[in-house]
């Protein structure tokens, strides 16, 4: 048998507006934050991702949330990160992946933002060529809509009545993203090996979930905590820029 060496993946936090890094106290841009357990771990904040997408599938996490996962080759290094697929970071990433060309680098662009409910969070940009990519599918509330075949547009929430109170049901939506998920798994299909530069546990949690968010130096936790705002319940399918 041949030697080799097997390109690991580096899975990455998406937080406060950035990919982090994990990293040690000796890199001066490193941040330290605390863990649950007293222990400071360091991580460094980086604001784009850069190359070709290697996978895309989607898991179940630590928490039983849905995830889209993204996996991306540099060249020399590959590197992961996943959002919740209830999310509109989720909806963003796969209807611009699906308008990638899988031959191209592709670049990953996080930002601080603010929304317009009020809340912080992080947004992601997902650009080639130097060019923001366009929305494969429209909201079917959306103008767009009227002139898009049925595959291109993402299904309306079902209202229901439960115990006397209105609810939105976005089982549809999910069912549809995890279709074209599936769909972006088979063009940008790479051999992504199992091993990994950090353990299941550590990946499989969110940022803000398996830690205090807290940098250690302070007492005060970052302004934005969330990976990427869950739209609010009434607007989730018209959550498009469009």
């Amino acid at each position: 048998m041949p030697l080799e060496n097997i390109k690991s993946t580096t899975w990455l936090r998406l937080s406060e507006g950035s990919f982090w890094l994990p990293s040690h106290d000796r890199d001066p841009e490193a941040k330290p934050f605390n863990k649950k357990d007293g222990s400071i771990v360091y991580y460094r904040p980086f604001n784009a991702l850069s190359g070709y997408v290697d996978s895309v599938f989607t898991r179940t996490n630590n928490f039983d949330e849905e995830e889209v996962v993204v996996v991306v080759d540099d060249g020399e290094n590959r590197y992961g990160f996943s959002v919740r697929l209830r999310s509109s970071m989720a909806k963003q990433i796969v209807a611009q992946l699906m308008c990638a060309d899988p031959a191209k680098e592709v670049r990953f662009i996080a930002r601080h933002k603010k929304f317009e409910s009020g809340f912080e969070g992080t947004s992601l940009l997902v650009t080639q060529d130097g060019q923001p990519l366009n929305w494969w599918f429209a909201s079917s509330r959306s103008a767009r809509a009227k002139d898009m075949p049925t595959e291109r547009i993402l299904p309306p929430a079902e209202e229901k009545i439960i115990n006397g109170k209105r609810t939105l049901d976005f089982s549809n939506q999910i069912f549809y993203l995890k279709g074209l998920v599936e769909k972006l798994g088979e063009r940008f299909k790479g051999a992504i090996e199992e091993t990994t530069s950090q353990d299941k546990d550590d990946y499989d949690s969110p940022l803000d979930d398996e830690w205090d968010i807290m940098p250690a130096d302070t007492n005060e936790a970052p302004a934005d905590k969330a990976e990427s705002p869950s739209a609010p319940a009434d607007d989730l399918d018209d959550d498009l820029p469009f």
